[in-house]
């Protein structure tokens, strides 16, 4: 028994790629790119941010952009609710190589 025997299997943040600009966005994407970005950078499990399907204007893939939880109370009707949002401690995923076909 190899170790993918045993694996549990993680689901990854899709809106983390969208918001890196990492191979992917609300208009399509190139899974070879999202490979090299987990194999470079780490991607975070799907629990760290919401799929909204909404490609970032004015924030460019810090930290908040990959993993944020938000607390109380929730946001008055017509508010992103963002402002009670931050970026919190997290676990990235690597790919150990990829290459292009």
């Amino acid at each position: 028994m190899n170790n993918l025997d045993s694996a549990t299997p993680v689901g990854l943040n899709a809106q983390a790629i969208i918001n890196c600009q990492a191979g992917g966005s609300c208009d399509g994407g190139d899974p070879a790119l999202v490979y090299e970005y987990a194999y470079n950078h780490g991607i975070p499990d799907s629990s760290c941010e919401q799929y909204i399907a909404y490609n970032l204007v004015d924030r460019a893939c810090t930290d908040y952009d990959l993993c944020k939880d938000c607390v109380p109370p929730p946001p008055e009707e017509g508010d992103d609710g963002l402002a009670n949002c931050g970026a919190v401690p997290h676990k990235k995923y690597y790919v150990s190589e990829y290459y292009y076909i």
